[in-house]
């Protein structure tokens, strides 16, 4: 990689040396993803990728001031807690949907009853689920019933669910139809959306502020292609077709850096790098049932290593203490992360009478793969043998449903959701991810969904932050800043809740 990547970084810097970016002049932002393109909503596709178009085009109920995880109006001007499972809320009046129709309640409580319907099949249901029903009570005026006490429902509101157009939404018969057509009311319009040709979309001029992480966007244009080779990526970002692409290898900064052209910016949000062990044994490996082996692989691990040196970003990155980013609500931990110590790791090994023979198969996706790839390194050196399979997101999605996952080196970002609550129900709780089937910790995460008490539910997620180290289920290895490859004329944010790293109404033109 290094030697190829240094080629095409030498050869295009030489050749384009006198260009200026295009981007810039034309006030269109090119943007290269690594996923397919795969619509314009987080309904059925939401990888972290998704996340910088569909928040673009569609606005929430609420927003977050993600510095102290403060809820801010967005389409809803102010709400209240009626009782433990009814909260009322007051919509702006002076909203219009990129078709020039106008938003009020009927498009929320459509949009909330149509996802939380047991017979709609999404993705993420459980964003959705804790809704028993949404009622209008005037032109503006929403009641949102849960169907049991939800700790997290405003979070959930103001990161998780885009609001649509009613009437336009209804009339599709395959509502997946939609995710081509969008319409929104967000700072970006569509205008096309193609699973060959990208994504091309313009600021809504008519897009009021909703709050002060929701401003007017300034930058008109912004295309986003598919690029799934990273160094395609970076020839095109050479070439000056591409302004902006998210860094997977240390590698692009280390050679790109001395070009003035470019700048590499990490921004740092709620997302982790994590390797979850199968101890629940559905994909039938057999060795992770052993605690021991799986405490043997979190002790071979040098994950303070990893993070400042295989991380793109990561001399900035949060050094984890628990499987949580330290400024998310009840992120804490008395048991200690297995530390670094591939002698103990070899002990463990002998002791779970694994000396030789133990091989596991290490599953990554595009931006975890260098760190599989270490991983895989360290696992060598006390003597456990692995293979790693790099996978889309889409076969992700499925290979993860069937229980396929032996070793998954991924990254997760809480939904953009800053609450420990919201991780326990992703990677525990009996779900499709569920890899360890802990008893204890399963009924924590059920009993923080429904707990108001702050101190008593800081607790719990203590104490199932405890069973996981102890046990090495899902072990932290790092926070994942965004590292972005970009136009050095281009300003990006330091720090988002987006899943993708960056916020477009939030990206400037110097």
């Amino acid at each position: 990689m290094k030697k190829t990547l240094g080629t095409i970084v030498a050869a295009a810097s030489i050749a384009y040396a006198g260009f200026a970016h295009a981007g810039a002049k034309n006030n269109t932002l090119t943007i290269a993803l690594s996923e397919p393109i795969d619509g314009v909503a987080e309904f059925y596709g939401s990888s972290d990728e998704s996340q910088v178009h569909s928040r673009a085009v569609y606005d929430r109920l609420l927003g977050v001031d993600h510095e102290n995880s403060k809820i801010l109006p967005s389409l809803a001007a102010s709400w209240k807690q009626i009782d433990p499972t009814t909260w009322e809320l007051t919509l702006r009046d002076d909203i219009k949907f990129h078709d020039g129709s106008t938003f009020d309640a009927d498009d929320v409580v459509y949009t909330l009853n149509w996802a939380s319907d047991p017979a709609v099949k999404l993705r993420l249901k459980n964003r959705y689920s804790w809704i028993s029903k949404a009622e209008k009570l005037g032109p503006n005026q929403v009641r949102i019933k849960t169907v049991e006490p939800y700790a997290t429902a405003l979070l959930t509101l103001a990161i998780s669910i885009p609001i649509v157009p009613s009437d336009y939404h209804g009339a599709f018969e395959k509502k997946e139809e939609f995710e081509y057509k969008p319409i929104g009311t967000g700072s970006y319009k569509a205008i096309s959306v193609d699973r060959n040709g990208g994504i091309v979309l313009e600021a809504n001029p008519n897009y009021p502020p909703m709050n002060p992480v929701q401003p007017k966007p300034t930058v008109g244009k912004i295309v986003i292609k598919s690029i799934p080779d990273e160094q395609t990526r970076i020839a095109q970002m050479l070439t000056d077709t591409v302004d902006l692409t998210r860094v997977v290898s240390t590698d692009v900064g280390a050679q790109m850096n001395a070009d003035k052209r470019f700048a590499i910016t990490a921004v740092n949000g709620l997302q982790y790098f994590y390797l979850y062990l199968d101890a629940a044994d559905r994909s039938g490996v057999g060795a992770l049932k052993d605690q021991k082996v799986r405490l043997a692989i979190a002790h071979a691990i040098d994950r303070d290593t990893i993070r400042k040196e295989i991380i793109p970003g990561g001399t900035s990155a949060y050094a984890m203490k628990a499987v949580c980013i330290p400024f998310q609500i009840g992120c804490s931990s008395t048991v200690p992360v297995p530390a670094y110590d591939p002698a103990k790791a070899r002990a463990l090994l002998k002791e779970a009478g694994k000396e030789t023979g133990v091989e596991i198969e290490l599953t990554a996706l595009d931006r975890s793969r260098p760190v599989a790839e270490a991983i895989s390194g360290y696992l060598s050196r006390v003597g456990i043998k692995s293979t790693i399979k790099t996978i889309t997101f889409t076969a992700y999605t499925k290979l993860q449903a069937e229980g396929k996952f032996q070793g998954l080196a991924h990254i997760y970002g809480s939904g953009g959701v800053p609450d420990t609550g919201q991780i326990i129900n992703f990677h525990f709780n009996n779900n499709i991810r569920d890899y360890a089937n802990n008893a204890r910790i399963n009924e924590i995460a059920n009993k923080i969904e429904t707990m108001f008490d702050e101190g008593e539910r800081n607790k719990l997620m203590q104490e199932a932050m405890d069973i996981n180290n102890r046990e090495a289920y899902v072990i932290p290895l790092s926070g994942a800043p965004q590292a972005f490859l970009h136009s050095s004329d281009l300003l990006l944010p330091s720090t988002t809740l987006n899943g993708y790293g960056i916020t477009l109404n939030a990206v400037k033109w110097k």
